[in-house]
């Protein structure tokens, strides 16, 4: 689980510098944050699962800020809920961002945030996972070690998910 640069041998010291930089964390739900509910006797989108999962990782060397948007499936988030991911990532003082996210409608939060990554100079990337954080097999933690990496290093380049690399929407 590797969420820094600096302590890299060889690393400059401009990604030293921005390796140690706020990271800002904005969760939306999806099956990464799902949860069993005797209640409902059906899955769930509980807490966010990311918080638990850096606590289980241990130290981690960089200062996290969390935001909660909504706690929902994808499918059902709606443009409301994309347009204040866009005004949280616009309003945001961190110039990187991790955003955790259904994986069905992930496509259409990043394209809403595309153009607002650009003009304000953030680096944006988008994870999820197929099974919940919660799961012995889950993928949750590779997808979240690999952005903590990515979101360092990357001015323009893949989307890390289920251990492949898809390319971000055109803007490279």
């Amino acid at each position: 689980f590797f969420w820094t640069m600096g302590e890299r041998s060889g690393g400059t010291e401009s990604s030293t510098k921005a390796s140690l930089e706020s990271l800002l964390v904005v969760t939306m739900g999806g099956s990464i944050d799902k949860t069993y509910s005797v209640e409902q006797s059906d899955f769930v989108v509980g807490s966010p699962a990311v918080r638990r999962m850096v606590k289980a990782v241990g130290k981690v060397q960089r200062r996290m800020e969390f935001k909660e948007i909504c706690r929902k499936d994808s499918l059902a988030v709606t443009e409301d809920d994309r347009q204040e991911v866009v005004k949280v990532v616009t309003e945001a003082s961190q110039r990187f961002i991790v955003i955790t996210h259904g994986t069905d409608s992930m496509a259409a939060t990043a394209e809403a945030l595309k153009d607002v990554a650009v003009e304000e100079g953030k680096t944006v990337v988008l994870t999820g996972a197929m099974k919940p954080e919660a799961f012995k097999d889950t993928d949750a933690y590779f997808n979240l070690g690999a952005v903590g990496g990515v979101v360092v290093v990357a001015v323009c380049g893949p989307l890390p998910f289920l251990s492949k690399l898809f390319p971000l929407l055109g803007l490279c």
